[in-house]
């Protein structure tokens, strides 16, 4: 696949295959190669703004029983830079557990680490961990609570080599949804986050309430 702007073009070619068993286990491979380039000359020239990149992943789903479930994608991801001709190799990944406790209880875990590029007119690349815990309780036929922790690190490199980011966000969310009819569901949130900037000046806390009509058609 070829992409182009005016100022970018990006070549991308990608391959998987995929194994799947009668009781829903699945594997996959896939590997993904892309080349971004610049046409236009800023600061810094166009060819030295450019990049390539390859993911490769495998990806595992397995309902290990019919209460527990595992959800994992193990892989890496090489970012080379046609600025000074740096590479970044990162290990990427997550897991999920998922179980159901009782018949109205479940519960769900995970960790993960993404590595993604980006391009603009400075281009770097983009190193994200995440876990999360997480449970749902049926209260009654019509009515669901429930409550989440959410940690995620994020961490900006620019091409130049300088740490642009470097921020740990933490998020706590209680919810309740409520089905009204079939098709139709009342949903409801409170949410507080707050994020820790190491870098720079841009701490905050953040506090927010939330409701919101679900119709299935």
């Amino acid at each position: 696949m070829l992409e182009s702007s005016k100022n970018a073009n990006n070549k991308q070619v990608g391959a998987g295959v995929r194994y799947a068993s009668g009781r829903s286990f699945a594997l996959t491979l896939l590997h993904h190669w892309s080349e971004h380039n610049y046409d236009e000359n800023l600061i810094i020239p166009a060819d030295l703004r450019g990049y390539n990149e390859q993911n490769t992943s495998l990806k595992l789903s397995w309902p290990v029983t019919e209460q527990f479930g595992i959800n994992a994608k193990a892989g890496y991801s090489q970012w080379k830079s046609q600025f000074n001709g740096s590479k970044s190799t990162k290990p990427t990944g997550a897991i999920d557990l998922t179980w159901q406790a009782t018949a109205k209880t479940t519960l769900s875990t995970g960790v993960g680490q993404n590595f993604e590029s980006f391009g603009s007119n400075i281009v770097g690349r983009d190193l994200e961990r995440t876990a999360y815990i997480a449970a749902n309780w049926l209260l009654t036929e019509q009515s669901t609570l429930g409550a989440r922790y959410n940690y995620r690190q994020l961490e900006t490199l620019l091409s130049l080599g300088v740490l642009t980011q470097d921020s740990v966000f933490d998020t706590f969310q209680l919810s309740y949804d409520y089905k009204i009819l079939r098709s139709m569901v009342i949903m409801s949130y409170i949410q507080y986050e707050q994020r820790n900037e190491k870098i720079n000046q841009f701490d905050y806390k953040d506090q927010q309430v939330g409701v919101s009509l679900k119709y299935n058609f």
